[in-house]
Parts: C-alpha cells; structure tokens; sequence
C-alpha cells in the first residue's frame, strides 16, 4: 500500500534524527573521554608552554599565567628547583607532592598550607623536602624524569592513602643557570566528571532535539501536504468536470503557488473549452435536428410532389391518348385546354422545385441595384390582386422609397407573402398590404384577416418545406412549404428581416429592409 506524502516526510526526518541521536550517543559514551583527554593535554601543553617562553620565579607572575587554567580546567602545578619549592597552587592541597602541609619556619613565617577550592590568596611557599624522596611519598618520580620535551602520562600516586589517577605533564627549564622542574596535572576523577556531565547534557539535548525535531517535522509535513490535498481536491472536481472551486495560490511555498496556479489556469482553459464544446454540440444537435426535419419534410414534398403530379400526367396520357385515337363525340377543344392546363401546372411545381435549389445554394447570383421599391411593391402588388377578388384588400404606399435589392428576388419575397395572404383568407375576408418609411428601413406588411397561427408553430414558419395545416385545400398551384423559406433567405441576404406576429383578428407579416444610403442621407438632410 502506497504511504501519503505526510507519512514519508515524519519517517525521513524521523530517521534522520534519529541517525543524529545515534552519532550523539556514540560520540558521547565512547569518544567524548578521548576527546576530554586531547583537550586537557592540549591546555596542559599550551599552559607548559607559556610558563617556559619567559619563565620568572615570581609567584604573582606564575600565577597570573596560570590562573585561566586553574580556574576552569582545575589543572594543577608545581614547580621545584629540585630541593625546594618554587611554586604550587591552590588546587594541589592534597599532598601529593608532600607528604605533610607547609610548616611556619622563621625563615617564612607567612608559609601556609594550599587551601580548599574557592578564593585563595596569591601563593607564596618556601623550601620543601625534595622532589622525589621514596620516605615522604612523593609521586612525581626522580629529577631524571623531568625533561625540556614534556611528557604527559596518566599515573597512580605513590601515596597509600590515596588511589587518584592523575594525567601528569613533567617538563623542565632553566632559570638563571639553575633548572626548574615543572609538572602540571589534573584529576582523572574530574575528568571523568567533566565527561559524564557531557554525556548526560548530550544525551539530554539530543532527546529534547528529537522531540522537537518530531514536533516541527509534523507540522512542516502538514503545511507541506495540506495545499497539496487542497490542489489533489481540486483536480478530482476537475475530473468530474466541476470547474467552480480553485486552488489556494496564497501558499508560502513557490512551487506549491506555482502548481495551483497552473491548476487553476488550466481549469479555466478547460471550462472555456468545455462551455465551447457544449455549444459546439449544442449547435450541432441542433442541425442534426434541422437537417432531419428538413429531410422529413424533403420526403413528405416528394410525396406531395409525386400525388400531386400523378393526377396530370394520368390526365395528359388519357386526353393525348384519345386525341390521337381521334374517338368520336369528344370535345377536342376542352381536351386541349385540359393538357395545356396540367402542362403549365406541371411547370409550376418545376420552378417550386428549382426554387429549393436556388434558395438552398444561397442565392449566391444576387445583382444588387438601387430600385424603387415603392413602384416595385406597387406593381406586384396590382398583378397579383385579380387572384384576391374573393378578399376585401386594401393597398396603402408610401411613395419614393429607395431600397438597393435584386429586383427579381424582391419581387419573388414580395409575391409569396400577398399569395400566402390570399390562400389563407376566406372569402369576404379582409387582406391589408402597406409599404411605409421608417428612419432607417423600409417595412412591408401584409396582415390576412383569419384564424391565427398557434404559437408552438409560429418559430417553424420560415423553416423551409413547413405546413401549418396539412389537410388545408390547396387553392393556387401546389403549395409547398416553401414561400416563407424562401421570404426569409431573400431579407437575410438583402441585410434585412421577416416577422410573423399574430394580432387581433389575424396574422401580420412583416418585411423590413434597409433603406438605401442615398434615401437616408437626404431624410437627415430634411
């Protein structure tokens, strides 16, 4: 099973802690005597120095030498002349270089015994027995073993009464022609002291440093993980294509900044992404949904198209038929007018069906000119108002109205709104057509008195091959589908628009164009 990033931090600053506390440890228990030794050697050693560079019988000069190492590192000294002593510190009241305390003589009547540690008067001492003498216990050895090359070596003292191991330096030099013999040493007891104090201090910091070191690898995990967890929440919501929450960018890390902001820059690529792709597929629905509407429509056109051209075409077989059998008793004249009535309604549905195909391809021949929409209404108007003399229609137009326009196409959008009028108005029924000036457009409407259109259908009108009443009886030709198809492709490529609005007592339609610049350069001149 994987561990969490939070998991592999404590258990990596755990181990290395740990691995810290170890070397702590070992350093402590088996190399800080070792070390305690070099180091007290050493200051032996620069302490021996120091008193041989310029050595003085002073005892106030020898001690202001001395008196750091006394005090801190509890080294003590001695210096002979061999029979008598020059020097000996406070610290060296243990005897172990006499065997008895100094003793008031009238020569040196201030002689006084080396006192306990704490303050202590500057030392002044008189002759002693000598250095060596096996009868008064001395443990520094015989003047031989003095030499101007130090030698430092830990030994027992000679004395019975007491087993103190003791790191010894006995060294020599001259003073004035006459030697003098200098040993320094410490107590093995303090040393080990020393080196047990830093062993229980070590062993102390160490574990308090562990703690410590847990406590804040926890909370440097945590602060580490946390925004990590806030960017992993994110990407799942991502996932699931919920683009609303962000990452925390106010993060103190910079790398962690950097990945939530380019989290957050790329949820909100992929919800412009998204939000285009659902339109996209929403568009695309769409048009499946048209083009399959479209293609229903097709067909049921075709089936209209074919039953509409059977009758026709059965007609022009059986009168040519009897035509050229030249049967008796047949009206010869009406047989002609009857093929040339089905020719020309079969040439009808011809041009609807070449409608479809110019319509369709965009009406991409378009020969745009300034017309006179006004005489152009007028005139289409009067050819089509013989088909309405069963209708009451009332005409009203606005005179000098300027459009630029295809005067065919025009004419054809202008032809199909008044017939459309016309096979939708019972007779008696009244059918109002007006052309009027706007500021910056022409409207032609046609209102047709009548039933009105239900809502639900009234968006499909313009759709070509639409049909608001499949069993309405076809007065004129074969109606289609297609004359508010085709209305709505003509505004649109002429820069205008239809409407179709259901009012009181029937139905409205509207075209709108714009007017053509030279007529709005004079309205504003006006």
């Amino acid at each position: 099973m994987k561990s969490s990033i939070r998991t592999k931090i404590l258990l990596g600053c755990t181990g290395l802690l740990l691995v810290v506390l170890i070397c702590q440890l070992v350093f402590g228990i088996f190399l800080s005597r070792r070390f305690v030794l070099w180091r007290t050697e050493k200051v032996m050693n620069t302490l021996y120095l120091d008193l041989v560079q310029s050595y003085d019988d002073e005892p106030d000069k020898i001690y202001e030498r001395t008196e750091s190492a006394e005090n801190n590192y509890r080294v003590n000294i001695m210096i002979t002349d061999g029979d008598k002593l020059i020097y000996a510190n406070r610290q060296s009241d243990k005897g172990f270089f006499m065997h008895s305390p100094l003793p008031s003589t009238p020569e040196n009547p201030t002689a006084e015994a080396p006192t306990d540690f704490g303050e202590a008067p500057k030392p002044s001492f008189d002759p002693q027995p000598e250095l060596s003498s096996e009868k008064n216990g001395g443990f520094f050895g015989s003047v031989e073993d003095f030499s101007s090359t130090p030698s430092i070596e830990q030994i027992q003292p000679k004395r019975q009464d007491d087993s103190s191991e003791m790191l010894l330096l006995r060294g020599k030099t001259e003073y004035n022609g006459e030697e003098r013999y200098i040993a320094i040493w410490v107590a093995m007891e303090s040393i080990d002291s020393v080196v047990s104090v830093f062993t229980q201090v070590n062993l102390t910091i160490s574990v308090v440093v562990l703690l410590l070191g847990l406590i804040v690898s926890y909370f440097i995990a945590k602060s580490i993980t946390k925004p990590i967890k806030n960017v992993e929440h994110i990407s799942q919501q991502i996932a699931e294509l919920d683009f609303a929450q962000k990452a925390d960018e106010s993060v103190s890390t910079k790398e962690l900044a950097g990945l939530a902001h380019s989290i957050n820059s790329m949820a909100t690529q992929l919800r412009q992404s998204f939000d285009e792709l659902q339109l996209a597929n929403s568009r695309l629905a769409e048009d499946i949904d048209r083009e399959r509407q479209v293609e229903k429509m097709r067909r049921e056109f075709i089936a209209n198209v074919s039953h509409e051209m059977k009758t026709p075409l059965c007609l022009l077989q059986m009168y040519s038929e009897n035509l050229k059998e030249d049967v008796d008793g047949i009206d010869r004249e009406y047989y002609c007018q009857t093929i040339i009535d089905e020719t020309a309604r079969l040439n009808e549905m011809v041009k609807s069906m070449l409608d479809i195909s110019n319509v369709e391809n965009g009406l991409s021949s378009l020969n745009m000119e300034p017309l006179d929409y006004s005489s152009l209404v007028s005139y289409t108007v009067s050819k089509l108002s013989i088909l309405a003399e069963e209708q009451a229609l009332t005409v009203s137009i606005d005179e000098g109205i300027a459009v630029n326009g295809d005067r065919h196409y025009l004419e054809q959008a202008i032809k199909n709104y008044v017939t459309n009028a016309i096979t939708h108005t019972e007779a008696g029924r009244r059918i109002d057509i007006s052309l009027t000036r706007q500021p910056s457009s022409a409207v032609f409407s046609v209102f047709n008195e009548g039933k009105t259109i239900d809502p639900e259908k009234l968006p499909h009108i313009w759709e070509s091959f639409y049909k608001t009443d499949e069993a309405r009886v076809r007065k004129d030709g074969v109606h289609a589908g297609l004359g508010l198809y085709i209305v709505r492709i003509i505004a649109e490529k002429h820069g205008g628009s239809c409407i179709a609005e259901n009012v009181d007592g029937g139905v409205l339609f509207t075209l709108i164009l714009p007017v053509s610049p030279q007529e709005s350069t004079q309205q504003e001149a006006e």
